[in-house]
């Protein structure tokens, strides 16, 4: 399943990869209610499905995490696109590796995609 949300916020992919590290997690997304230990590019959050193990990498045009040890194999990415009238904004794609799922799971995904998108609304590009 994929989940998709949008923040309008232009902002160079460098500098996304720069702010979103896992210590940052909470900062930018409500599911995400605790950093247990983080380095670069590995750590541990607790979020609203539990605790998880987290991995962060740079992507083209911006950032991916995934939980590899979630039973849904959770992974969202958050990259800096452009719309056909020329603006940038910042996309947010979840996946989990199911084609359905139950109304609950389905929901909080929703709501998580939803929590990035106002948490990356409140960025100020630089």
């Amino acid at each position: 399943m994929e989940f998709y949300s949008h923040a309008e916020v232009s902002l160079h992919p460098q500098k996304i990869y720069e702010l979103l590290t896992i210590p940052n997690l909470p900062e930018f997304c409500a599911s995400i209610s605790e950093v247990i230990s983080a380095d670069d590019h590995t750590g541990e959050v607790y979020s609203v499905w539990g605790k998880f193990t987290v991995h962060r990498e740079q992507i083209r045009r911006g950032v991916r995490f995934s939980f590899p040890t979630c039973p849904n194999a959770l992974a969202w990415t958050i990259t800096s696109e452009k719309s056909e009238a020329g603006n940038y904004y910042l996309l947010v794609h979840c996946t989990i590796n199911r084609k359905t799922h139950t109304d609950d799971m389905i929901a909080s995904l929703e709501e998580f995609v939803a929590d990035w998108q106002t948490g990356l609304a409140n960025l100020v590009p630089a």
